[in-house]
């Protein structure tokens, strides 16, 4: 979840909104990682829930609930709120994983791969 959201933050560093529009590859890296972020949550919830109750102060369900935001309908991205996730969610999310590791060195569940 880490690694995704840092990549991102290098994916767009010095975008701005109109680069962001025009660079198709871009776009599809980012909506990759936060395919990325939105499961690991999504897996937390599910596998390590006393991990998401420890940290209650990281909103899972809504990092959870992020695609019915990006998406309308089935494949269709709206990258205006791709943008804004950039933009106002990533930083929350980063900046609460930061007190996480912080507070709990080692914190992040790895899930075991199925």
């Amino acid at each position: 979840m880490i690694d995704a959201a840092e990549k991102i933050v290098r994916y767009t560093a010095g975008m701005d909104k109109t680069a962001f529009l025009a660079d198709e590859k871009t776009q599809h890296a980012v909506i990759r990682n936060l395919e990325i972020v939105r499961e690991a949550a999504r897996r937390i919830l599910d596998e390590h829930p006393e991990f998401a109750a420890r940290h209650g102060e990281v909103p899972w369900k809504k990092i959870y609930a992020m695609r019915n935001r990006l998406t309308h309908g089935y494949l269709e991205v709206n990258i205006d709120v791709v943008w804004e996730t950039i933009g106002k969610s990533l930083p929350e999310l980063q900046g609460h994983a930061r007190q996480i590791l912080g507070r709990d060195p080692g914190a992040e569940p790895s899930p075991e791969p199925k």
